[in-house]
């Protein structure tokens, strides 16, 4: 497969333009997450959320293809300060969907502090991982502070 060079858009760019309906005004945290882990990421909120902003963690798969779709790791949690925000529930192996349709998280400013700390864990109980669709690419995950329209 051939890309041309205009085919190609970096992660952070794309992350930042993933929903045009909420544009980023801030960037607060990007990160790559190279494999199916555990990571803990600690980020800054804003002093000023406006009513009309909040924040959102957004998060694509770089596998080549589809990398400007929302995208979660397949399996796994995503926590901010010890609350679940969402879990990620896997694909059978017998199920005829390609994958699943993921949506980004919004975090309500009540549940945000001045030092916050996100952490996406790569594991669930209860789902082994050998009756499961997983793939273990690499992810782009970042955290914004977003106008709502």
């Amino acid at each position: 497969m051939q890309f041309k060079q205009a085919d190609f858009e970096c992660p952070y760019c794309t992350l930042s333009k993933l929903d045009p309906l909420n544009p980023v005004v801030e960037c607060l945290f990007v990160a790559c997450l190279p494999k199916l882990d555990s990571y803990s990421l600690e980020f800054t909120s804003p002093s000023m959320i406006s009513s009309n902003e909040s924040l959102e963690i957004r998060c694509i798969r770089i596998d080549g293809s589809n990398n400007d779709v929302q995208t979660w790791p397949d399996i796994g949690k995503l926590t901010l300060n010890d609350t679940v925000l969402i879990c990620f529930i896997p694909l059978a192996n017998n199920v005829g969907l390609k994958k699943r349709k993921d949506q980004s998280v919004s975090i309500s400013k009540p549940s945000v502090r001045f030092n916050n700390i996100v952490k996406i864990w790569g594991d669930l109980p209860g789902y082994p991982k050998e009756r499961f669709r997983i793939s273990d690419k690499p992810h782009f995950m970042g955290i914004y502070k977003v106008k709502r329209l």
